[in-house]
């Protein structure tokens, strides 16, 4: 939370990052700063409890957060991973209603999990591209993002490189005119499917990104402009970087 003149030169700042590294608190209900757009999270301990607790903030104090990146934490890695929390998350996500970008590879999300995530997204109002690579999605997760295509076409582009997407799933995907439509379905090469299959919008590439690109992005007020630049094949790709140099708009005239 920010508190006294350090949120009052937050608010005057413009949007801001927050980065954060290492084991960390569950989030509690305290972000309140309007001014903050990207929260990068990634790989530090966050289990399901603390993600509905930092959705339930975001949702419940005006947030204007654009961003969130939770890769990498074992939000879904608990064998018993309660129902309760579960189902709570999934009624968060669409009343964070600014989000543009979320980030949940590696978190050990089961295709259940997966394709409830995508259908809880059906109607939400900005939701542009999700990255959701390197868990255990396969039929269920890919049915459901056909069938949240047809009502949202918002959604322009998803990260599913690492799953168990065979080539029966792929076919499903080429028989969604909204699917086809996307910019692009990013696939990678650790997914038990023919490469052959794949056509634009699929591609057998990862969709690499980090704070710099997203925060750029976020700053041009169209995430979803990010060019095939960003897109390498395996082969050339370089690692993800989630420690670029954050791109910070600093005024309204940045945006």
């Amino acid at each position: 939370m920010l508190t006294g003149t350090m949120e009052e030169q937050a608010r005057n700042s413009g949007p801001i990052l927050a980065h954060n590294t290492g084991t960390s608190p569950a989030p509690t209900k305290t972000l309140q700063c309007s001014a903050l757009q990207y929260l990068h999270l990634s790989r530090n301990n966050i289990r399901l409890s603390g993600a509905v607790a930092l959705l339930e903030a975001v949702a419940s104090n005006n947030s204007g957060l654009r961003a969130l990146d939770l890769s990498g934490n074992p939000v879904f890695n608990d064998k018993n991973v309660g129902d309760t929390d579960v189902q709570a998350l999934l009624t968060l996500l669409p009343q964070c209603r600014r989000l543009i970008f979320l980030s949940l590879n590696s978190t050990g999300m089961a295709d259940e999990i997966g394709a409830g995530i995508l259908l809880s997204l059906g109607h939400h109002p900005q939701l542009s591209w999700i990255s959701m690579g390197n868990n255990q999605l396969s039929g269920q997760t890919i049915a459901a993002l056909t069938n949240t295509m047809e009502v949202n076409t918002n959604l322009k582009r998803i990260a599913l490189d690492g799953n168990q997407i065979n080539d029966i799933v792929i076919e499903s995907l080429i028989a969604s005119p909204a699917v086809m439509d996307m910019d692009g379905v990013w696939l990678g090469r650790r997914n038990p499917c023919s490469v052959e299959l794949l056509q634009p919008p699929l591609y057998d590439s990862v969709l690499n990104y980090s704070t710099a690109i997203v925060m750029e992005y976020i700053c041009r007020g169209d995430i979803s402009s990010a060019s095939a630049e960003e897109v390498q094949s395996p082969s050339t790709a370089k690692p993800r970087s989630d420690d670029s140099p954050a791109a910070v708009c600093t005024s309204p005239q940045d945006r």
